[in-house]
């Protein structure tokens, strides 16, 4: 075989790094579909009207709101909201739902993929095999710092105000040098909600629970139950994406209290527990479909006899976390059920 020359090895060398750079931005393109498609997905029945064929247009339209709200969440460049006000042919209601629905994207970026820092560009929908396709390209973004972001100066703020009122409480009443009594981390709640808003407690919410630290899940399980917060599907957005981390009994039993409330307004909820959460390969999170019915113990419906069922069925499992959260089912449920 004939040795190379120079310029053929840098040719096959330009020629290697060229595929492997089409190959990197396929794999970044294909992981962005999903992600955009998964982000975008409870919206997509508000968009589109397939009754008579494929509504490209729709998703077309819900899909680049996606990407606006996927890019502001990373740059962290909140302008869309001026910006809709130029749209003239849209009066002020309509102008109203998709500053919302963009608002709703971004919380499902910020929930289900945070770390993500990979932008999106070029957003189209077309046709293939007779199926709507989503094309993409990646797009890489300018990140403001982290330290200029409003939700880690609410973090520190929480955090500060938490360790100051342990120290105090431990002056008072000695405890463990590890602990944060319940009531201190009720204190701090209280004190945060009464100067904040709704959308500052959700990001705290989201900056704390990233902490993974036992007193933070009770500050989160407490602050999604303040009276200040009201968007139930908010509530419920990160329900469904913490349960991604759920390590714990702590991190579960941090969040029934938020969890009664929202699946008591919105019962539809229970059929994504049954369809996602019983079946899922996180054991806590199993479990946690239990922690957070039990207050459909002593109710005559058919969501409790529904409940009833996963019972039986999680009896099945031999794992012990689950055993023992269907033993104390079992034993809260009314005498004539415990068969």
């Amino acid at each position: 075989m004939a040795k190379q020359t120079k310029d053929q090895k840098r040719k096959a060398k330009l020629e290697k790094r060229r595929k492997a750079e089409n190959a990197r931005i396929q794999q970044q393109t294909e992981m962005l579909i999903s992600m955009l498609t998964e982000m975008c997905a409870p919206l997509l029945p508000e968009y589109t009207d397939d009754g008579k064929g494929w509504d490209l247009a729709g998703r077309t339209i819900l899909y680049r709101l996606g990407q606006i709200a996927w890019n502001a969440e990373i740059s962290q460049d909140f302008s869309f909201d001026r910006y809709v006000e130029n749209f003239d042919s849209l009066d002020d209601k309509s102008k109203e739902i998709i500053r919302q629905d963009v608002r709703r994207l971004q919380e499902r970026k910020r929930m289900l993929y945070p770390r993500v820092m990979l932008g999106i560009k070029n957003v189209t929908v077309g046709l293939r095999n007779g199926s709507p396709v989503l094309r993409l390209l990646p797009r890489e973004l300018i990140r403001i710092p982290e330290a200029l972001r409003p939700e880690i100066r609410l973090k520190d703020e929480f955090l500060a105000s938490l360790e100051k009122l342990a120290a105090e409480d431990a002056q008072a009443k000695p405890v463990s040098r590890h602990s944060i009594r319940a009531s201190v981390i009720t204190h701090a709640v209280k004190d945060f909600a009464a100067s904040h808003t709704e959308s500052e407690i959700l990001t705290l919410c989201d900056e704390l629970w990233r902490l993974q630290r036992t007193e933070l899940f009770k500050a989160v399980g407490k602050l999604l139950a303040v009276d200040a917060v009201r968007d139930m599907e908010a509530v419920w957005i990160r329900l469904n994406g913490y349960k991604e981390e759920f390590r714990t009994a702590a991190a579960v039993d941090s969040l029934a209290s938020a969890a009664t409330w929202v699946l008591r307004a919105k019962p539809e909820y229970l059929n994504v527990l049954a369809e996602e959460w019983l079946s899922h390969p996180n054991v806590w999170v199993r479990r946690a479909c239990l922690t957070f019915t039990r207050f459909r113990l002593k109710e005559k419906t058919d969501n409790s006899l529904l409940i009833q069922e996963w019972v039986k069925r999680l009896s099945n499992e031999q794992n012990r976390v689950i055993q023992h959260a269907v033993v104390r089912f079992k034993r809260e449920l009314p005498t004539q059920n415990c068969k």
